[in-house]
């Protein structure tokens, strides 16, 4: 019976070392394209382009990913992807995601900023990749500030 007991534990811990990747990066996101859709209803919706850049010599599978974009802390574009190509190692791939606003929040923040204008505004940007079952999820956070002048160019 002890001698089970070591033996699964000693499995256990090899199998936890497998699943560690010495030196592994996570990989940085970047938005590269973000446009107006034709919206049904009333929430406007939007196409986003993510690239995500491996930056390990393995492939990185990409089980879903999972994203959230808020503007001045309102959290306004929420959403899923599933079935994402493995991104080979060493290279990048871009993925579209087709988002609705969220209806409320984006009168929320209208409301805002018609009583305070600015041009500037803070985003958030959250993705968190599932990279299989057996590894932990990875979440990648950006922060900024965008202009509406280098929208409108």
């Amino acid at each position: 019976m002890v001698k089970a007991f070591i033996s699964l534990v000693m499995i256990f811990s090899l199998c936890s070392c497998a699943w560690m990747r010495p030196g592994f990066e996570a990989p940085t996101i970047q938005v590269t394209r973000f446009s107006v859709m034709e919206s049904r209803g009333l929430a406007p919706r939007f196409a986003i382009t993510l690239n995500i850049i491996n930056h390990n010599r393995q492939s990185l599978e990409i089980d879903g990913l999972s994203y959230a974009l808020e503007i001045e802390g309102i959290p306004l574009l929420t959403g899923v992807k599933s079935n994402l190509s493995p991104i080979e190692g060493f290279s990048e791939q871009e993925v579209t995601l087709l988002v609705t606003a969220d209806l409320l929040n984006s009168l929320d923040l209208i409301s805002q900023l018609t009583r305070q204008p600015r041009d500037q505004f803070t985003y958030t940007l959250r993705a968190k990749l599932n990279v299989g079952w057996l590894t932990p999820g990875m979440t990648i956070q950006k922060q900024g500030e965008i202009s509406l002048r280098t929208l409108t160019r």
